[in-house]
């Protein structure tokens, strides 16, 4: 290979014979990502008030969302923000999603989902929100709908096992520092399938490189 790009080229493990001092220059490849290969994302993020990204593809436009966003440790309104999450599905405009799932994450047992769901009429008591949040993901065909629980309240995880559907599961943070273990083993179960992917966080990212994926923040 030459500094340009071009010469000759080598494919992955393929066995050469050095015969002299050799310099390798790396290839790059423009990959036109189609519209099926795009990776779509929904964000949802909640307190007393729940606020909504629509579904997009523009992962830009998600970085900048989620680092809007201001939490309110006193309130939480869990069940809800993911039965309008679940809603997102429902925009008109979208894709054919080859796969749909969810992540929801929460450090504390829900609080405020009857009063939001009140202020529409649904009245709900709060003991049964998160029974009411399982009825509506189950009603949603081909969901993985996956459930990350940081915090000990009592109770707390069987609460969050609720929103666990397909093939989605239930991770537990016991502290601050098992966060990036935890999202790792969620990112390799949710985009075991996917190629050419790069979810940004804040900060950090998912990566898939060489075969290896990455989720760091």
């Amino acid at each position: 290979t030459k500094a340009d790009g071009s010469g000759t080229s080598y494919s992955n493990e393929q066995l050469i014979t050095i015969v002299e001092n050799l310099v390798l220059y790396a290839q790059w490849k423009e990959i036109l990502i189609e519209a099926e290969d795009q990776v779509f994302i929904g964000v949802v993020a909640f307190n007393k008030m729940v606020n909504l990204l629509p579904i997009t593809s523009n992962l830009e436009k998600v970085k900048s969302f989620i680092s809007t966003q201001k939490n309110d440790y006193n309130f939480t309104a869990f069940a809800y923000s993911v039965s309008k999450g679940n809603l997102m599905f429902d925009a008109e405009g979208l894709p054919e999603f080859d796969n749909i799932f969810m992540l929801n994450f929460s450090d504390g047992t829900d609080n405020y989902s009857n009063m939001l769901w009140g202020n529409e009429n649904r009245m709900i008591p709060l003991a049964n929100v998160y029974d009411t949040v399982q009825y509506d993901l189950t009603g949603r065909p081909g969901l993985n709908s996956y459930a990350l629980g940081f915090g000990d309240d009592v109770g707390f995880s069987g609460k969050m096992q609720k929103v666990v559907t397909g093939k989605g599961g239930y991770y537990n943070a016991k502290s601050s520092a098992d966060l990036q273990t935890t999202f790792n083993d969620i990112a390799e179960s949710i985009i075991a399938s996917s190629k050419n992917v790069v979810l940004q966080t804040v900060p950090g990212y998912y990566s898939e490189i060489m075969g290896y994926k990455y989720f760091r923040f």
